[in-house]
């Protein structure tokens, strides 16, 4: 492809010298650019068809490598050649083809040109003999112009040619002579062969699993039909010594995975033949088996950290369990042997994991763990001492949280995941397994204690590893919040779940302004955890349970502590100024909790308002009236808790900036005055007409009705005032609206409250006086809705004054309606003869 761009730059400097014989070689480009292109074409199908057998070539020669790998370094040498010779060949007949070519094109470039020359010279000297002679010396310039190039651009072909082919051909020998990096490709043959990891190293180990299985039956066997108690335990040293001698051996002649198994699995048969002699053969006291172990477990150290081996240590690590599980799946453990056993399984996890102080053996800690907790959970299960289970948990808890901290913090590394995963493992099971000790033995008073001691050892680990590792990001914040888990957990574990709520409440807002105070942002942050998990805790499964009216065990204490706590909390951070960045993370986050403090604030004062009246009030009432006389006391006490609490809301919104607060209140007092419209048309306080007879306590229920309509009125007059001016709506709409509502509630109080519905009369009557003091008001301030509303009113009550009631009255009283109904509606029409008459001066 270069030499092709090379050829059209040539092509182009021709074009750009020949420009005055456009007219003449316009032509033959057109025609030599087809056949140019048709040319480069069918040579780049033929390439393209050449490129597609050699790819597939070389795949197959891929594919034949990687299954005969025995003689994969000579075939990719004789494969290399092959390549490398073909391309010359095909390079060399490309070269040449091209240069044919490209010498052919210019030979007939040459010719054509000839030909136009003499045509046009031939032409010239037909005509006048000096314009003739200066195009002949024009033409003539040109031509051998023309000439000169061509000869040109021959030869720098002939030279570009040549050095291509050198290039090359150098190329091509210096790839041949290259060497092939031998251990290069074995090691990566190694590394992705599946084949070669299965039967190095997983079969090497399951051999050795097999073997110690053997050794195992093998002692069996021998125990019930050879050789004394002597010989069998000598006979099971002289193995596992064997099998250290082997692995030696063969480590010495560079087999190291195949060593490492036997030398992993002599040491394993080790701690099988003292386990054997002590409990099966009872050959050895306790004080030379535990010498025994000891020597063993050194021995396991020097070959671990010798060979730099963490197979010898695992394989080490399983065979120190494998007696002691071997024994318990056949006989079963007394006290006394749980007590040997426990000391036994310390001093082999710590001292094979102690060398994780020196290598990051991530695996073999696993292992060690893996094994042990199961091994503890059955020991702690036969002992019955508290002391010593205790002690035994607590041993495994810091042996495994020491090995996984100390070397972090030995080497000043990070902590790897499977190490956070191990600490969170361990502190799970090892902290279950202490709280059910103190269950088991009743020491429940004391579980808040422990919770406290696990607290504080994890923020001592905390501080210790935020201190001296210093690359550490997580680690320490990992640590601070399992110290704050326990926190949280002292409360329930001490208390009972009874003072859960109120436990954490408190501790919540110590530990959030003990932060906020001191500028601790952690401890802030921790406070604010414990708030949360309370709030879910308190809303879920108490709060709706309670207000529900089931049964919660010092329920009001509780939410009073839990209200007065939020709002102790958010008066706090108020003062210190912390709500007036609110477009940060932590200042959308305050303003939050401050929405949430406003909503449970008034359903807290709704909750403990109707608690106090229930305790206090609703047993006189019932006495002296009837119990459904509480129901309209409680619905009346809502209505003033809720715009008593919007008030209050009000004196923190002075200046109306918090826009919270300027859609809460007046959902409250809307909300308010909603609840009265449906109380006053359901809720009687007098039990007959007001004619009639009534007790006393009845009439001092319907002024307190009264009284609370009137406060409700006056709050929504306001509400919607506010509202109608703020949103910039049509102040028409403020006296119509509340013209309506009062209307609704004067009806509701004269057809319910008072008994007189059914002097139908009585209501058309009110409707159309209404009516008309809507009509006079709307021409007095030009209320043009209100009066429109007035003069519908007035017809809507004279139509039903003489489709209704007229039939329901006597002769008299119809005398009286239609003079009284005739009168105002005279002076309503009165009314608009005047409109009119001043619209007239007007216009």
């Amino acid at each position: 492809m270069e030499m092709k761009e090379k050829f059209r730059s040539v092509l182009e400097e021709y074009k750009k010298t020949l420009k005055n014989y456009e007219e003449v070689i316009n032509e033959y480009e057109k025609d030599d650019n087809v056949r140019e292109n048709e040319h480069l074409k069918k040579e780049l199908g033929k390439y393209k068809e050449q490129f597609n057998s050699m790819k597939e070539d070389y795949d197959k020669v891929k594919k034949s490598n990687g299954e005969l790998r025995t003689m994969l370094h000579e075939q990719m040498i004789s494969e290399k050649i092959d390549i490398l010779n073909a391309s010359r060949e095909k390079m060399a007949i490309y070269f040449k083809n091209s240069d044919v070519a490209t010498e052919n094109r210019l030979s007939e470039l040459e010719r054509v040109v000839k030909d136009k020359y003499s045509e046009v010279n031939n032409f010239i000297q037909n005509r006048e003999s000096d314009l003739a002679e200066s195009f002949k010396i024009r033409i003539d310039t040109i031509y051998d112009e023309a000439k000169e190039k061509i000869r040109i651009i021959r030869e720098k072909a002939k030279n570009d040619f040549s050095i291509q082919q050198n290039v090359y051909d150098e190329t091509s020998e210096t790839m041949e002579n290259e060497e092939i990096d031998e251990e290069a490709m074995k090691r990566k043959i190694r590394n992705n062969d599946i084949e070669m990891k299965i039967g190095l190293n997983l079969v090497n180990k399951i051999g050795i699993i097999l073997i110690l299985l053997s050794v195992a039956s093998g002692f069996t066997y021998v125990h019930e039909n050879w050789l004394d108690n002597y010989g069998k335990g000598i006979v099971a040293f002289l193995i596992g010594i064997l099998f250290l001698g082997v692995g030696e051996f063969f480590y010495r002649k560079n087999k190291q995975v195949f060593a490492t198994g036997l030398l992993g699995g002599g040491v394993a048969i080790l701690y099988y033949s003292i386990f054997y002699c002590y409990f099966g053969l009872k050959i050895v006291d306790l004080n030379m088996a535990l010498v025994l172990s000891l020597l063993v477990t050194a021995i396991t150290t020097i070959l671990s950290l010798r060979y730099n081996s963490k197979v010898i240590c695992g394989m080490a690590l399983i065979g120190g369990y494998f007696p002691f599980v071997s024994y318990v799946s056949q006989f079963s453990l007394n006290a006394q042997g749980a007590y040997i056993a426990m000391g036994y399984l310390l001093m082999l996890n710590t001292t094979i994991i102690a060398i994780s102080l020196y290598k990051r053996w991530t695996g073999v800690k696993y292992i060690s763990f893996l094994l042990n907790v199961p091994s503890m959970l059955y020991l702690m299960s036969v002992v019955n001492d508290v002391t010593v289970n205790m002690m035994y948990a607590i041993a495994t808890f810091g042996m495994y949280t020491f090995i996984t901290v100390a070397y972090a913090i030995k080497n000043e590394v990070e902590f790897e995941s499977y190490d956070i995963i191990l600490l969170g493992l361990n502190t799970t099971i090892s902290s279950l397994a202490i709280y059910g000790i103190f269950e088991k033995q009743g020491l429940t008073d004391f579980r808040g204690i422990l919770a406290i001691i696990f607290c504080v050892i994890y923020i001592g680990l905390a501080k210790l590893v935020s201190e001296r590792v210093h690359n550490d990001k997580y680690v320490s914040g990992l640590f601070y919040l399992t110290a704050l888990t326990f926190a949280i957990l002292v409360i329930p574990f001490q208390f009972g779940l009874t003072w859960m709520t109120l436990g954490w409440t408190i501790e919540a807002v110590v530990v959030t302004l003990y932060g906020l105070k001191f500028g601790l942002r952690a401890v802030e942050k921790a406070g604010w955890i414990i708030l949360s998990i309370c709030s879910a805790n308190f809303l879920v499964f108490e709060a709706l349970r309670g207000m529900s009216g089931q049964n919660i065990s010092f329920f009001e204490l509780k939410y009073t502590a839990y209200a007065v706590s939020l709002l102790i909390i958010l008066a706090t951070y108020a003062a210190a100024g912390e709500f007036l960045n609110k477009f940060s993370n932590r200042g959308k986050m305050l303003y939050n909790f401050k929405y949430f403090t406003i909503i449970n604030t008034w359903f807290y004062a709704m909750y403990i308002s109707s608690r106090l009246y229930s305790l206090y009030i609703e047993e006189a009432v019932t006495s002296v009236l009837s119990y459904d006389y509480n129901g309209l006391f409680k619905i009346l006490i809502f209505i003033l808790v809720t715009i008593l609490t919007g008030k209050c809301f009000e004196l923190t919104n002075k200046n109306r900036e918090d826009t919270f607060l300027n859609v809460f209140n007046p959902i409250l007092y809307i909300l308010s005055a909603l609840v009265l419209m449906g109380t006053v048309a359901s809720k009687n306080a007098l039990s007959y007409p007001i004619y009639q007879n009534n007790s006393g306590v009845e009439y001092f229920g319907l002024l307190v009705l009264i009284v609370v309509s009137i406060i409700t009125f006056l709050v929504f007059k306001d509400v919607v005032k506010s509202i109608v001016v703020t949103k910039n709506f049509n102040f028409e709409l403020y006296p119509l609206i509340i013209n309506i509502y009062l209307l609704y509630i004067v009806t509701s109080f004269i057809t319910y409250q008072l008994g007189l519905g059914h002097i139908s009369f009585l209501v058309s009557l009110i409707f159309l006086i209404v009516a008309f003091i809507y009509i006079i008001l709307g021409f007095k301030n030009n209320y043009v809705y209100l009066r429109r509303f007035g003069l519908g009113m007035s017809l809507f009550a004279v139509a039903k004054l003489a489709f209704y009631d007229l039939a329901f009255l006597e002769i008299g009283w119809k005398i009286i309606a239609y003079f009284i109904f005739g009168i105002i509606t005279i002076l309503i029409s009165l009314f608009y003869q005047n409109l009119r008459n001043n619209m007239e001066d007007k216009f």
